[in-house]
């Protein structure tokens, strides 16, 4: 099938959370964890959770950069109260 015969297809604006697992490596309770503390942004559809394409990026953007020969995890930060 050449480029010219390939259907287009859209970029994808949002992800279910078993997708937002796959696209970003972090485990279903790292993203539930980050919803639940308001750390991203979670939209219900009936039962269905969706993220938005540009909150997860955004959520993805704003985690602490790794730094060489810490031993330490970087504690999570929770939702201001």
């Amino acid at each position: 099938m050449s480029e010219k015969d390939k259907p287009h297809s859209l970029p994808q604006v949002a992800y279910t959370i078993t997708e937002a697992v796959k696209v970003s490596a972090i485990k279903k309770d790292g993203i539930y964890y980050a919803i639940n503390n308001g750390l991203l942004v979670g939209k219900k559809f009936g039962n269905r959770t969706l993220i938005l394409h540009s909150d997860l990026v955004k959520f993805l953007n704003a985690l602490p950069d790794y730094v060489p020969g810490t031993e330490e995890r970087p504690k999570l930060p929770r939702k201001p109260k």
